[in-house]
């Protein structure tokens, strides 16, 4: 599942983003080894507003898929709403409950007269409504309700209930 390790995902990052990482959760590495954690991959924009998100390890083939729905979905952003920031917030709202509504058609009805692109997240709404489905469609059910939002704002999130992982900024425990 190492989707970075392959050559075709890595020149597409490298073309279009630039990496960074941060720890937010614990493991450990004994013998070498890593034991524990999990990941969490963020497509933001220079000002670091987040774009596109994916919890949890997915494969080369569904991680490019993923960087290229971001590349595509910022510029679709950028030329509908030009300087307009609403504008902008209402197409990634938007392309995000498109998304929700294709991979899990039993909520696409209740989405349809949601309002896109105000208000915030509220966990246990949330888990009600799209605690069921798969991380990356609960990633975009995320961006759907409260787009661009700044990395610091939505990462907690994701990490604690899409992926149900603690935040923790402790070293790593090396045995």
């Amino acid at each position: 599942m190492n989707a970075l390790a392959d050559e075709r995902v890595g020149d597409f990052v490298n073309e279009h983003f630039v990496s960074a990482a941060q720890k937010v959760g614990t493991f450990r590495i004994v013998n070498g080894e890593k034991q524990g954690g999990n990941v969490a991959g963020y497509f933001c924009r220079p000002d670091g507003t987040v774009v596109h998100a994916i919890p949890g390890q997915v494969n080369a083939r569904t991680f490019l898929s993923e960087a290229r729905f971001a590349v595509e979905l910022d510029k679709l952003a950028r030329l509908n709403g030009d300087k307009d920031a609403l504008k902008q917030k209402l197409t990634v709202a938007d392309e995000h409950r498109k998304r929700v509504k294709v991979r899990q058609p039993a909520v696409s009805t209740d989405l349809d007269g949601e309002l896109l692109g105000v208000g915030g997240w509220n966990a246990d709404v949330f888990d009600a409504k799209f605690g069921g489905l798969n991380a990356l469609t609960q990633a975009s059910a995320v961006l759907m309700h409260n787009p661009l939002p700044k990395l610091e704002r939505v990462y907690p999130f994701v990490w604690e209930k899409i992926l149900k992982e603690q935040l923790n900024v402790s070293p790593v425990v090396v045995k």
